[in-house]
Formats: structure tokens, sequence, C-alpha cells
């Protein structure tokens, strides 16, 4: 029973397929991109917030457990690879967002009294809305 596991742990999908999930390109404005990027990588006045490596890091291992869960339903030819990566991707940009949510460092007190609010990456809401997912070639 173990060597079962194992290897629907090891299922991989075919060579090249890969999700990717944070801002495309094209997807949102260019202002909304440097934002994001700015934010995420931190300049010399804006501190690192790493939304998208914070919140795809903290939550591996429940990506792995939901590919494991998948894996047999896709050996039986009940789900396609394709619905799940979709499936997993949902997840994850959910997770990306929710790690927006609760980002730090919060902004200062004067960019507080300035924009009305503490949390850096939710401003206007441009950067979280536009945070999706797509399969990379």
């Amino acid at each position: 029973m173990r060597i079962e596991r194992k290897k629907k742990r090891e299922l991989k999908l075919p060579e090249g397929r890969k999700i990717g999930v944070g801002l495309p390109s094209g997807a949102v404005s260019d202002e909304t991109l440097a934002k994001a990027i700015y934010n995420h990588f931190g300049t010399a006045d804006i501190p690192a917030r790493p939304f998208i490596t914070n919140a795809l890091r903290d939550n591996r291992l429940k990506y792995r457990r939901m590919m494991a869960d998948m894996a047999g339903p896709i050996l039986r030819g009940e789900l396609t690879s394709d619905d799940a990566m979709a499936r997993l991707a949902e997840i994850a940009v959910a997770d990306v967002k929710a790690e927006m949510v609760k980002a730090k460092p919060h902004n200062a007190a004067d960019t507080v009294r300035k924009k009305g609010s503490d949390n850096p990456l939710i401003e206007g809401g441009a950067m979280q809305r536009g945070i999706t997912w797509r399969r990379d070639p």
C-alpha cells in the first residue's frame, strides 16, 4: 500500500506543464504592474512585501496534498489534468489575494494619512483584482 501512495505522490504532469500565478503581462495596466513589482520586491523607499512568494511558499504543502488527492481521479479518467491544474490554480489565486490582505509591514503613518489605509496592497483594489493564473506553455 505504501508503494502505491508513493507512486501517486510522484505523479508528474507532462513535461513543460506549469501554472503561473500572479499578474501576467497584459492582465493589468503597466502602472498597476509596476506597483505590484515595487511592493513585492521593495525599493529604496518601499519595504518588500513578497505577497506572491509568501502565499505560494506558505501553502505548498496544501498544493502537494491537492495534487496527490487528484492523482487517483486523473488516473481513473474522472478528472482531466487540465481541470486539476485549473482547480489548483484557482486555490493559489485565492491564497495570493488573501496574503495581500494580511501584508506586512503596514503603511507608514504618513502614508496612511495620505491614502486612508494602512494596507499597502489593497489601495483601489486593482492589484488584487489583477491576480490571476495561466498555463505556461
